[in-house]
């Protein structure tokens, strides 16, 4: 329930967001325009009356055609004599014509602005009908969206620097070159970043931890699993794969295994999964996979997935207000990719249980599950380890140690009554849900004994290479989690003695930069040395920081943590010569300090438990 209200109060937030993105800067122009000209044909009007040069008896022909024409209106009439007034009086460029541009460009992009968002409804509702129509769908709203949210920041853009000058400059007869500088920048880096990004493509990451099975490594495996595919009525899988993840999967994109690229159909199976479970419920889940490839739902994915990507990346490229326009399909998008995902993962729940059986199929995801999630509870504990791993990291023994001792506990009851599939493409229906999927209901009383029984057989005794390919790939791993854990240290530690000490130098070393005059400033993860200073300045006397680009030196505005006169003590220290290294400078500031905060933030966290638990 809570999972729900979060995910609503985001989904308003967004939508508000995605509203004011579409509509703000336009309005503003809109109604600025409309009271603008009002005021300008009002100001016509009082000219008239008060020239002296119009003789009289036309004084009052003149203010009578300007009463039922305004000078803002002459523009869209095309007689004679309203063009010959507009050619003499307000010819283009002149204030009244920007003015009236300004207004058609501002309705006409609320009035796009509206249908795109009527489109995108449309779209999402399209989305939810079938797989096929979410294809086209998507690929009708990503190319929509991103040339939309293109030429809208161009638009916008063009409309707030327009307004940058103008409004000021009509209400208190003044501008700021300032103001109009920074929505000048702002604006040229959005429309450049979007256009570049428009026509970039990504490349789909899509590499598989794992090596490939050959059906000379495991001859057994590859028969059935072909014979499986002929039963359920599908072209077998091209390639399988043999890993040590907490999931099966099948795919028909391209993938990359242990440097190699490999086409076509592929099927993933997990060994330490594979152990757990008899030659039935490895079936079981085989079949599931099998029945994926058979519903068509591989190929959509293979078809879908460039262009998430490509959308996903513009999406995160493209700058505030168009990004929240293209935030809202995407969510609407990623529901109907759920609702259909759970569709398509109940339909292959069914294929399995009428090929293999019902039984074999939810006592197979009852082992996948409880693996998985003892899985992740070892490999957090082991993360929250405060010293280095000096030698194996040891997940997979003591996940071997432990799962029949957490299968036992209240702790797995729990657990595994919210519990869901893991996978790397889907979402997947809890386990209660699943079971009334297939008609077949397991007490809870009763997992702990399903995931304890140790089958007699396996489909890993007929894998040859599967000790040698977990071994590997469980040192991999290793290696890899505990480099991930190390840099984690380097934010944890303080540090408080030399070994620790040394960890936060491998990830924090100094970082000196040159200055004119044969100076530099020192940064380090205890604080930082200004070129005219002795002493370091501790990060913890640090409250706030303030970089300002300067034409001839830099400036650095320090905020500390101690009370001035009035306020708190600010320090402004200049950086000649620092225009080289600027962005660098900033990122190593940035990235020190912010170690420091995570740091101080961690401790707190640490002291305020312990002291729950004292209590």
């Amino acid at each position: 329930m809570s999972d729900n209200k979060e995910f609503r109060k985001h989904l308003v937030k967004y939508f508000s967001l995605a509203l004011l993105a579409i509509f703000l800067i336009p309005l503003i122009g809109y109604l600025f325009t409309r009271q603008a000209q009002y005021m300008i044909d009002k100001e016509v009007i009082k000219s008239i009356q008060k020239s002296t040069e119009i003789p009289v008896d036309m004084r009052d022909e003149i203010i009578a055609y300007f009463r039922t024409h305004p000078l803002s209106s002459l523009y869209d009439d095309k007689s004679p004599r309203a063009q010959e007034i507009i050619e003499n009086f307000a010819p283009s460029f002149s204030t009244p014509w920007q003015f009236h541009l300004v207004e058609k460009v501002s309705f006409w992009t609320l009035l796009v602005g509206g249908l795109v968002l009527i489109i995108i409804i449309g779209l999402g509702a399209l989305a939810f009908t079938n797989q096929r129509a979410q294809y086209q769908s998507f690929v009708v709203g990503w190319r929509l969206l991103t040339v939309v949210s293109a030429c809208e920041l161009i638009i916008q853009g063009l409309l707030a620097l327009w307004l940058s000058f103008w409004l000021p400059a009509f209400y208190m007869e003044f501008y700021s070159i300032r103001l109009i500088a920074i929505v000048g920048i702002f604006a040229a880096t959005a429309i450049v970043a979007a256009v570049v990004n428009l026509f970039k493509h990504p490349p789909v990451r899509n590499e598989v931890e794992g090596e490939l099975l050959t059906e000379a490594d495991s001859p057994g495996l590859w028969a059935r699993i072909n014979d499986l595919a002929t039963r359920v009525e599908t072209k077998a899988p091209d390639n399988i794969i043999a890993g040590i993840d907490a999931n099966f999967f099948v795919t028909e994109s391209p993938l990359k295994v242990a440097g190699k690229e490999i086409t076509g159909r592929s099927l993933y199976v997990s060994i330490p999964l594979l152990r757990l479970m008899d030659k039935s419920e490895a079936d079981a889940v085989f079949v599931h996979e099998l029945g994926h490839l058979q519903g068509g739902d591989t190929a959509g994915s293979a078809l879908l997935a460039p262009k998430l990507a490509q959308y996903d990346h513009y999406m995160q490229s493209v700058a505030p207000p168009a990004c929240y326009l293209l935030i809202i399909y995407r969510i609407i998008f990623e529901l109907a990719l759920q609702r259909d995902s759970r569709e398509c993962e109940n339909r292959a729940d069914r294929t399995a249980a009428s090929i293999s059986s019902p039984s074999a199929i939810i006592t197979a995801l009852i082992k996948l599950s409880a693996y998985d999630s003892y899985r992740n509870q070892t490999e957090s504990k082991l993360f929250e380890n405060k010293e280095r791993f000096d030698g194996t990291v040891g997940i997979a023994n003591t996940i071997a140690i432990g799962l029949v001792p957490y299968a036992t506990s209240d702790e797995f009851v729990t657990v595994m009554k919210s519990a869901s599939i893991p996978h790397p493409f889907n979402s997947h229906p809890p386990i209660s849900e699943r079971m009334k999927n297939v008609g077949y209901h397991v007490d809870e009383s009763e997992y702990g004994k399903i995931v304890t029984q140790m089958p007699a057989e396996s489909w890993v005794d007929d894998m040859g290479t599967a000790a040698g390919i977990e071994e590997r790939l469980w040192n991999v791993y290793e290696q890899k989690f505990a480099a991930e854990h190390e840099k984690t240290l380097a934010y944890r530690y303080e540090p408080a003695n030399e070994e620790e000490q040394a960890i936060v130098l491998k990830y924090f070393p100094p970082v000196a930069f040159s200055l004119k005059g044969d100076k530099r400033f020192l940064i380090t993860y205890a604080g930082f040395l200004p070129a005219e200073d002795t002493e370091l300045i501790s990060w913890d006397r640090v409250y706030d920081l303030k970089y300002e680009d300067g034409m001839g030196s830099d400036i650095l505005t320090i905020t500390f943590n101690e009370k001035a006169m009035v306020g708190l003590k600010t320090r402004k220290v200049k950086l000649p010569g620092i225009k080289k290294e600027r962005e660098q400078f900033k990122a190593v500031l940035g990235k020190y300090w912010r170690r420091h905060q995570i740091m101080r933030k961690i401790q707190y966290e640490e002291k305020k438990a312990e002291g729950e638990k004292g209590v």
